[in-house]
């Protein structure tokens, strides 16, 4: 991998986790809760979102290693469930909007991506060979990255976002069961989906699906 891909990865993870966290945040806020925007998580700034170990260590390693995806996460968003206006619903919202943030994203790029070769011809003789390269590359990681942000997160196992939502969607005494569980087994279901090819199979038949449709 160069220097070039390596950057361009850094990228278009920094933008991705800061997208995510960011609509945490604003959603939090719409529904009521002040706490994460009061704290600056409204921010496209990745400095503001930071986790040393999921934002800095693990993509690292990911990247070094020559991993064929990159995925990590950035520090929690808080939330204050007094200040909602409908608990159950809200946070339901609040821990959707990273997810359907990232994909949103992952359009958007795509449009770019059909975009810029669409006008190859027409930027032929305006911009070198090796920059149309680095901006193909820049749109297909990003669109890559915030899918797989996306498909990784709606994982429904503490602490990602997926829990919370199919949490929300439970009756009272079922919602109980769940944390249950997920408060025994949550961790250690994490740590196989990790360190197995569970996850490479998962984003098999998600992520490159979607790639497909929305690159090529």
């Amino acid at each position: 991998m160069s220097n070039n891909d390596i950057m361009i990865m850094i990228f278009g993870f920094a933008l991705a986790i800061s997208i995510h966290e960011s609509a945490h945040a604003w959603m939090a806020k719409k529904c009521g809760d002040p706490t994460s925007a009061n704290e600056g998580r409204i921010s496209l700034n990745p400095i503001d979102h930071v986790d040393p170990i999921g934002t800095i260590l693990l993509p690292f390693i990911l990247i070094m290693s020559h991993a064929p995806f990159l995925f990590g996460w950035a520090k929690p968003v808080m939330i204050n469930p007094r200040n909602l206006k409908n608990p159950i619903e809200d946070e339901r919202w609040i821990a959707a909007a990273g997810p359907i943030s990232n994909l949103i994203t992952a359009v958007i790029f795509a449009i770019f991506f059909r975009i810029l070769i669409l006008s190859s011809t027409s930027l032929n003789g305006l911009i070198s060979l090796e920059t149309f390269k680095i901006m193909a590359k820049l749109f297909q990681y990003t669109v890559m990255i915030n899918l797989v942000l996306a498909i990784f997160n709606m994982i429904p196992i503490n602490p990602l976002d997926g829990s919370k939502v199919l949490r929300s969607f439970l009756d009272y005494k079922k919602a109980i069961k769940f944390d249950r569980f997920n408060d025994s087994y949550g961790i250690m279901i994490f740590i196989i989906i990790m360190v197995t090819n569970m996850i490479d199979k998962l984003f098999l038949f998600t992520v490159y699906p979607l790639m497909k449709i929305l690159l090529f």
